[in-house]
Parts: structure tokens; sequence; C-alpha cells
């Protein structure tokens, strides 16, 4: 295949501000890389001062992934509504100054990728109004739910717009999920779309046959945002409990007290273990050794944590929400309805029954085949042929 020159404009990408945000976009970018060269541009904004009081760039190139992060200070007076318009302002002029720079130095590229429609859309919109380069988007937020309290439907007529224009002025749309290219579908006039899924780390996550557990072990892994409905899942746990005590369930994630708190007064102190935010590789080690992962998200696209708990060979209990019931079936988990705290239970306690029917090497090789760096970064190349 021909090299290309091609550019990502991610509208989430992790950063030293923000390890987290868009590691999910990084990982496709490492894909992609193993079959062809890639620059990465993003721009965050550094509203505190911590990196630079203007703007900073920082540049890595690694195995063919050259990584450009710009940070960028606005400037403060203190109104909201000014800041606002400030930060866009500054975010735009610093954009366009670097993508200048950047083809002046290296050549338009063949084509641009935005993940994440906006902002970073916008930018795509004027390369391809400047210079005629076609662009591409991934779309990775679950904003189209009337679930989410921060949805699309509820953004300003601007934002929306502007969202529209950019989904519609791409030469293709991808989704990781087929319930969120759907959703698109139903909402713009897409020229051409598809799905490629999220990426498995296979050197983090695969199966461990020697876990030495003390009882049942389950692992709940994310953001702990309201959407993964902690308190569902803490209620769904105080009902096992009441039918075997057994088990453990291990949670790992940024969590607030509120939820410690609830815990206590379930009785589940004794049960359930609150890591708080662990780096990657010890969130793959705490992953390895559970016996099931279980998630009861309000709504979702497709999360990372349930391809890579696959990867390690768990099964996975489950709310049957957005793309998860692209990801699970009776070979690797059980679904349950959102919300449903009595089917949730049960399926725990159904898992723990059935848990030594469920092949964990098959569960792993079906999920590395699937999802791997090499599956997805083969997707991702043949998208600029």
């Amino acid at each position: 295949m021909t090299m290309k020159n091609i550019l990502w404009l991610p509208s989430w990408y992790p950063s030293r501000l923000d390890r987290f945000t868009g590691d999910f976009v990084q990982r496709h970018a490492q894909a992609l890389a193993l079959y062809q060269s890639l620059v990465v541009l993003y721009l965050v904004k550094d509203a505190h001062g911590l990196v630079t009081n203007d703007v900073s760039t920082e540049i890595t190139d690694t195995n063919g992934l050259k990584e450009i992060i710009v940070y960028y200070k606005p400037r403060q007076t203190g109104f909201k509504p000014i800041d606002k318009i400030l930060s866009i302002k500054k975010y735009l002029s610093v954009y366009k100054t670097k993508l200048k720079q950047l083809i002046a130095e290296t050549g338009a590229p063949a084509y641009i990728h935005v993940h994440v429609p906006m902002k970073a859309g916008v930018l795509a919109l004027w390369c391809k109004r400047k210079y005629g380069i076609p662009f591409i988007v991934t779309e990775h937020w679950c904003a189209y739910n009337l679930l989410n309290p921060d949805n699309f439907f509820k953004k300003g007529l601007l934002f929306r717009r502007l969202s529209k224009k950019v989904f519609e002025s791409a030469a293709m749309v991808t989704t990781v999920c087929e319930s969120n290219r759907k959703e698109l579908l139903s909402l713009f006039s897409i020229r051409q779309s598809m799905v490629i899924n999220n990426v498995i780390n296979e050197q983090l996550f695969y199966p461990q046959a020697s876990k030495g557990n003390p009882c049942f072990t389950f692992v709940h892994v994310s953001t702990l945002h309201p959407q993964k409905n902690i308190g569902g899942l803490l209620n769904g746990l105080h009902l096992l409990k009441a039918v075997r005590a057994d088990w453990r369930c291990i949670i790992v994630g940024p969590y607030q007290p509120y939820m410690q708190q609830l815990a206590g007064e379930l009785g589940l102190d004794n049960q359930v273990i609150w890591t708080g935010e662990l780096p990657y590789e010890q969130v793959a080690t705490v992953v390895r050794g559970a016996d099931c992962l279980v998630m009861f998200s309000k709504y979702e696209n497709s999360p990372c944590t349930i391809i890579e708990a696959l990867a390690a060979g768990l099964p996975v209990v489950s709310s049957n929400v957005g793309g998860i019931p692209e990801l699970i079936d009776e070979a690797n988990g059980l679904l349950v309805n959102s919300g449903d705290v009595m089917s949730l239970a049960r399926a725990m306690g159904d898992m723990m029954q059935l848990t030594n029917q469920y092949d964990n090497d098959a569960i792993a090789r079906a999920a590395a085949a699937r999802f791997s760096y090499k599956t997805i970064g083969a997707k991702l190349s043949a998208l600029y042929v």
C-alpha cells in the first residue's frame, strides 16, 4: 500500500492535563501507525496556566506516530460569556497557524481525519475550503441518547448546525458501534458510513491462568460518571448479598464519598473495594485478576472496558444499552435491562453459578481477533486508499 500523508485532528486526546480523555483515540492512532505513518495535531485549553501562559507545543515521534500537542491559555476577563468567546477565538487562531505551518513543512495531507466532530471538525471544514483536503469523521460521543443530560439536542443552535455541516461534508463517517451509526444516519445526510470498533492492548489484557482470589471477584472499571449508575450497581450487589455473600467487587475509578457512604449503608463495606483512579497498566492487572466484569450503565456507546475484559478472558454482566449488545452474547456474558436492579442481582448470581461453563481462552481469542491493534489498524488504513 502506498504511504500517504495523513493528519488527524481529534477533539479529545490525552495530554499532560488529562491523560485519560480520548485515550481510545490514541489507541486508534497507535493501531493505524502499524500500517501508515500518521501525524496527530491536538489543541488543549490550559485555562489555569499549568503548562503555558500563552502557547506551548510538545512533539513526540514514536513508531510512525507523530503527536503534536499544543497547549494554549486564553485571556480571561472573569466574565464567562466574554471568556468563552476569547477562548474559541484563540483556539481557532492557534489551530489555523499550526495547520498552515504543518502544511508548509510537509505538504497538504491526502486526508484529514477528525475524531469527535466538535470542535476540531470546524478546522477540517476550513482546510477543505482553503486547500481542498477531503476529511473523514469518527464519532465516539454517546450524545444522541436523550438519557444523556449533556445530549446533542440540548446544545446550542450554532453547535448543532456546525456538527451537521461537519458530518454532511465528510467523505466518510465512522463509529465504534452499529447503534451509534444508526443514530447518526437518522439525523444527518451522511455520504458513506461504517463501523470500526475500539481497540484493545493485547500486551496488557490477556487471560491470567492463576488468579488466587479468596472468593469470586467482580470488577467494575469506569469514570464512575452518573451514566455508569454506580448506585444501581451497589443496590444490585446488596440484593446479591441477601442470597450469597461469597464474593467481592473491585470498583476502579475516581469514586466520590457518597458512593462509599451508600456502600456502607447497604452493608457492603467488607465486600466492595475502591481503588480510586489507577494508571492504565494497573487497571489491566486488576482486570486480569478478576472473574467477571460488571457494568450497569444507563446509556453507552461501546465501552473499551468491556472489550478489554473480554480480551482478558472475562465473561461480562452488563446492561443492554447502546453498542453493548454488539459485544456480548451467550458465549461471553449476560445482558440485563438498564435500571432493573433485581435482574442485575440475579445475573450476577447466575454468573457465579455458571462461571466454569465459560471458555475463558475462547473469549479472549475472539476478542483479540476482532479488536486487536492489527485488525483495527488495517481497517483504519483502508479508509485512505
